[in-house]
């Protein structure tokens, strides 16, 4: 089914807008995002600097992309398969009995919890990447013209 052009707009827009600001705390404080990475104990602790670092950067970026139109497929694709992981993380960490922050949009001690409400707002934030991912064509889109033209 496909939907109007203006819809998978706000859709691409919302997307890359929570990106952005899910990026911003934890490209400020990378030690404290590490932290907050350890807490889910999955990572070995050789990758929990890299991934601190790396990861923000790559919501951050996807999230622009998104925005300025720009490979929107590809920025949604990558956003779809970050949030599953995310959403995987939290399950194991429910699964395992640690209570811990999930830190998603803040990594003060009064950020959002890993529970299963998050992992129920996670699954909106998929369904709302699969659709911008197949409602988009591949490639560059400049314009909300030129790309309601060119959408699936």
């Amino acid at each position: 089914m496909k939907l109007p052009p203006i819809l998978n707009h706000l859709f691409r827009i919302l997307l890359g807008g929570i990106f952005i600001y899910a990026s911003l705390d934890k490209i400020w404080e990378p030690g404290l995002f590490a932290k907050t990475i350890y807490n889910y104990r999955l990572l070995p602790d050789l990758l929990l600097h890299p991934v601190a670092i790396l990861l923000p950067w790559l919501e951050l970026i996807t999230g622009i992309m998104l925005l300025a139109n720009f490979f929107p497929k590809t920025s949604a694709l990558v956003q779809l398969i970050l949030i599953s992981v995310f959403t995987l993380a939290i399950i194991t960490a429910i699964s395992r009995g640690l209570d811990i922050q999930c830190g998603c949009f803040s990594l003060d001690a009064s950020g959002t919890r890993a529970t299963w409400w998050k992992v129920g707002e996670n699954l909106l934030l998929i369904a709302l990447a699969a659709v911008v991912v197949m409602q988009t064509r591949l490639g560059m889109h400049y314009s909300l013209a030129q790309s309601a033209d060119h959408s699936d």
